[in-house]
């Protein structure tokens, strides 16, 4: 049976404050709603994708990992790929996190946007994700 998630995507490239205060409030979230904790990271870099250059990496994925999990924190990770560069954020919610995931709970951070174009900011979110569960 697949588990209940409570999920935040990123790059989370060096793991740095911001990811961690975002990290916490995810696992915090998560074990009030009896919920696993989930960080979805993108194996490459978006930009590699969308520009063909993508920035230098601060941390390894091995790296990227460890950190997290001393967060707490289950790892999920999968490829930025040209496919989910084009999906919209309705898309990709339904066939990733709720699909594959099982995700019941998005936690953003500040600025968070997803989707093609990055179009989906949180009010879009909620509003896309609300008929499949998911509450942002």
């Amino acid at each position: 049976m697949r588990s209940r998630r409570a999920v935040a995507v990123g790059v989370f490239d060096g793991v740095h404050l911001g990811h961690r205060a975002l990290l916490r409030a995810l696992r915090g979230e998560a074990q009030r709603r009896g919920l696993l904790a989930t960080a979805l990271a993108f194996s490459n870099h978006p930009e590699e994708i969308l520009s063909g250059s993508p920035p230098p990496r601060l941390t390894t994925n091995e790296e990227r990992r460890r950190l997290i999990e001393e967060e707490g924190l289950e790892v999920f990770e999968i490829p930025f790929t040209p496919e989910l560069a084009s999906m919209e954020a309705a898309e990709f919610s339904r066939r990733i996190l709720k699909d594959l995931l099982g995700a019941e709970l998005l936690v953003l951070g500040e600025g968070a946007r997803m989707g093609r174009g990055q179009k989906a900011g949180p009010e879009e979110l909620r509003e896309a994700l609300k008929p499949l569960g998911i509450e942002v």
